[in-house]
């Protein structure tokens, strides 16, 4: 532990137990493949496996001791980024495709410059949680800014 964050936010792919982070779900945060509404992708009724290997896919990746199969890449021609912003400027700008978090793109969806991929794993949940050492003590700007996002959430 190298004592460098306090608190974190983010969607728990790992749900594991950690002996030195405590996750605190705040909500389910849905997580949509999509892709640019000019991407070919986005004009076929019922997209494959194969046609998903096939495409560009922009992808969260981080550094971690141990393999995630939940953030492995799918597609055959990947690139990792560690943000949901530089996945989307991706998706957007590079005829790739992408696993993002619908708060960011909602806005985008409705303007329908991003399409949902209509395949089998298009929409699913996750958990957004907070994240703590263990044994730290709450802030009462943590536990106000974990209500917040609470809260948030709670409209998505």
């Amino acid at each position: 532990m190298t004592h460098q964050v306090d608190f974190a936010f983010g969607v728990d792919y790992e749900r594991i137990d950690d002996p030195h982070t405590v996750s605190h779900p705040l909500g389910k945060i849905r997580m949509m493949s999509v892709c640019a509404s000019s991407n070919p992708l986005s004009k076929k009724n019922r997209v494959t496996d194969e046609d998903l290997r096939g495409s560009m896919q922009a992808l969260m990746v981080y550094l971690s001791e141990k393999d995630n199969p939940e953030l492995e890449p799918l597609s055959n021609r990947h690139i990792g980024f560690s943000s949901f912003d530089y996945m989307l400027s991706t998706i957007l700008t590079e005829n790739a495709w992408g696993v993002l978090p619908e708060p960011l793109i909602r806005h985008l969806l409705r303007k329908q410059e991003l399409a949902v991929i209509k395949h089998t794993y298009g929409l699913n949940q996750e958990d957004y949680c907070m994240f703590t050492a263990v044994g730290m003590n709450e802030h009462p700007a943590m536990t106000w800014l974990a209500d917040q996002l609470n809260e948030y959430l709670f409209d998505f």
